[in-house]
């Protein structure tokens, strides 16, 4: 991922993961900072417009094939993180649901 990051935004691309990779292994739990920072890094390999101060260096991603295997492999990595944001954000419903409906029990 963090090569991924570096083909589009250089050095910038590649220490905003090596920072964020470093953070969730200190982390204890996924809190709302860190996933903006996932949702952020899925925008930014998407090469998404609006993605704040995470402004792609697009004169790397410039030199990019776009049939080249950097390209897929950048693709790939993205659809992945994509499948995570998804599972993160089902677990998160699952939770509220869980907490909610002990809440109920509890006022009954």
């Amino acid at each position: 991922m963090a090569n991924a990051a570096g083909l589009i935004g250089g050095n910038a691309g590649t220490g905003r993961v090596l920072r964020l990779m470093s953070d969730l292994r200190e982390a204890s739990h996924l809190d709302r900072a860190i996933r903006r920072r996932l949702i952020d890094l899925h925008r930014f390999l998407s090469l998404d417009p609006i993605i704040g101060d995470m402004e792609p260096d697009m004169s790397a991603g410039l030199l990019l094939d776009p049939a080249g295997p950097e390209v897929e492999q950048i693709c790939l990595i993205t659809d992945r993180l994509f499948d995570l944001l998804k599972e993160i954000g089902e677990m998160d419903e699952e939770h509220e649901a869980l907490a909610l409906s002990r809440s109920v029990q509890s006022a009954a």
